[in-house]
């Protein structure tokens, strides 16, 4: 049978469509306001209890009650921790809310309702995202509009709304997901998401809630679809100049010290399995450390203080690469890959790709990233051809007193070090699509040419 023009290029587009998806694998990455060290979820209310605090509830409230403000009206605030995502680029975003009430008030409580709720996204690196749970108010939530039920300022952007249809009891799950909320989380630059909920109603006495991450429900959740990769590091250790012998391979922490050449200089190794990632075409990398500990030192273990980091890259060999963790031939200082023994620094066959800091608001637990957008640090992955990719991690910033730890596989709480690659869509598929187009064009153009105009008008009448 053969296709009319139209036909065969729908046929080769929907072939197009299915090849570009076929070569890019998604993967899906969740994150919850109980994950990380600023995942936060909490309501407001106005009116009385403008300056009161509800951070500890099992639930936030929504309610819009007119006019404003009133004592009744709440918004609710979420905050999610980006930093074990990374800068990866959402192809596909999706809010999660479990309903904890929804009803008509009153005693008894009416039936369900049907509502909409609006969300917002407080702009990227606006001063108010680091708002604390337990402090924060009606008065001083950052983008809210304190004399509107449904307001907020504009430095917050308008994502879109979802509907709460009155099937929606206590324990279903509701999504908002749209394209707009994809791009405002791959723009989002500092790792941290504050999302705004705001209730449209024309009832104020009507219930509406979701669970919290104080709940023993489940807590907002943040399913983002991404072309990144995560791989967890396949081994890892630090040496330490004083016992240039000893191992370090199976210690919880990778600690990392700057004291010249003193013997309690260390440095970090961490080591990845790419051998299963298209390098080709990997179009952004990021290192990501789960901080440990970062102090004063001695009795002083609670003041963070700020740190250069440099990451170097072992140059691309199979014997520098081939180091054993712990066991026989296991790594020290004295054989550790590209070490300069004599001090804190990197011998020749190491490449600086980045150099970043960890500041003293790099507290406990939260994870750091190093190298995302940086080409350096992805040219040198697309230079891999043994499947393995040895970092170096060394402390620039000297002072030998000074702590700072980054957990290792072996931790019993935090992450690993990871290394998320994103990886481009082959433009080859684009190619195909395109060229097979104008093939299909060409070969119309030359079968319409070889046809009588009278033919051809006669069987466009016909059809």
């Amino acid at each position: 049978m053969r296709r009319s023009l139209i036909q065969s290029v729908c046929y080769l587009a929907a072939c197009g469509v299915f090849l570009s998806v076929a070569l890019v694998s998604a993967v899906e990455k969740t994150v919850t306001t109980a994950d990380g060290l600023f995942g936060a979820d909490v309501y407001v209310q106005a009116g009385t209890t403008a300056d009161s605090n509800f951070g500890t509830g099992a639930s936030f409230v929504l309610k819009e009650y007119q006019p404003a403000p009133n004592n009744y009206t709440r918004k609710g605030w979420v905050r999610f921790d980006l930093s074990r995502i990374g800068a990866a680029k959402a192809l596909t975003a999706a809010l999660e809310l479990e309903v904890a009430m929804n009803n008509g008030g009153g005693s008894p409580a009416g039936p369900p309702q049907n509502f909409t709720v609006h969300v917002y996204g407080l702009n990227d690196g606006d001063a108010g995202e680091g708002w604390g749970e337990t402090t924060i108010t009606w008065n001083n939530a950052p983008a809210n509009d304190t004399t509107s039920t449904t307001g907020v300022l504009p430095n917050a952007s308008y994502l879109g709304s979802f509907p709460v249809t009155s099937s929606d009891v206590a324990g279903t799950t509701v999504t908002f997901s749209n394209s707009t909320l994809a791009a405002f989380i791959s723009a989002d630059t500092d790792r941290l998401l504050t999302l705004i909920l705001i209730r449209e109603s024309t009832s104020g006495s009507h219930n509406l809630s979701f669970y919290t991450k104080e709940s023993s429900q489940s807590p907002p959740m943040l399913r983002i679809q991404t072309y990144s990769d995560y791989l967890s590091a396949d081994a890892d250790a630090y040496v330490r100049l004083g016992t240039a012998d000893s191992n370090y391979g199976t210690t919880a922490d990778i600690v990392v010290k700057n004291s010249g050449t003193g013997s309690t200089t260390r440095k970090g190794y961490v080591r990845f399995d790419v051998s299963g990632v298209d390098i080709a075409s990997v179009g952004d990398a990021e290192l990501l450390l789960a901080l440990a500990y970062n102090n004063a030192g001695g009795t002083d273990t609670d003041t963070a203080q700020n740190h250069t980091v440099s990451i170097w890259g072992v140059n691309d060999s199979a014997d520098l690469d081939d180091w054993i963790e712990t066991g026989v031939g296991q790594i020290t200082w004295a054989n550790a890959p590209a070490n300069n023994t004599a001090d804190n620094g990197i011998t020749g066959d190491g490449t600086l790709l980045v150099t970043d800091f960890v500041t003293n608001l790099d507290s406990n637990n939260h994870t750091v990233a190093f190298g995302a957008g940086d080409s350096d640090f992805t040219d040198f992955l697309k230079t891999d051809t043994d499947g393995l990719v040895t970092l170096i991690i060394v402390r620039d910033s000297a002072n030998g007193g000074h702590n700072l730890g980054f957990a290792s596989k072996e931790h019993a709480t935090l992450d690993p070090p990871v290394l998320r690659v994103r990886i481009v869509p082959a433009p080859a598929t684009w190619v195909i699509l395109v060229g097979g187009l104008g093939v299909l064009l060409l070969m119309e153009w030359r079968r319409r040419k070889r046809v009588p105009v009278r033919v051809r008008k006669e069987v466009a009448r016909h059809e």
